[in-house]
């Protein structure tokens, strides 16, 4: 559900990027697909390289590998992406996540 999904992003987003998520958590459609297609989503994640450094955040790459199960079958896809942390009252925060194509690099 989208509120046990939300939940556990919340310690690690910033809270710009914590209420997009959550305005997008909860569309109608997505779900409907999901529960649909009885879709089940596993992942890893390795950090590829640091792509910027500064006092104020750090952005680096990862590499996403998810394999998608429905009743269609399983599929896996493998992605790049951006991550950029901010650093805040308790540690760092998650404060975008972008294709890693995106953007300065």
């Amino acid at each position: 559900p989208p509120a046990a999904w939300l939940a556990g992003l919340r310690p690690m987003a910033s809270s710009g990027l914590y209420a997009a998520l959550a305005q997008g958590a909860g569309i109608p459609g997505v779900l409907a697909q999901r529960d649909h297609a009885r879709q089940a989503a596993a992942g890893t994640a390795a950090a590829v390289q640091i792509r910027d450094l500064t006092t104020g955040s750090v952005t680096f790459t990862v590499a996403v590998r998810q394999a998608i199960t429905s009743t269609s079958g399983t599929s896996q896809t493998v992605s790049s992406f951006a991550v950029t942390l901010t650093p805040q009252a308790a540690g760092w925060a998650v404060y975008d996540i972008e294709p890693a194509s995106a953007g300065n690099s």
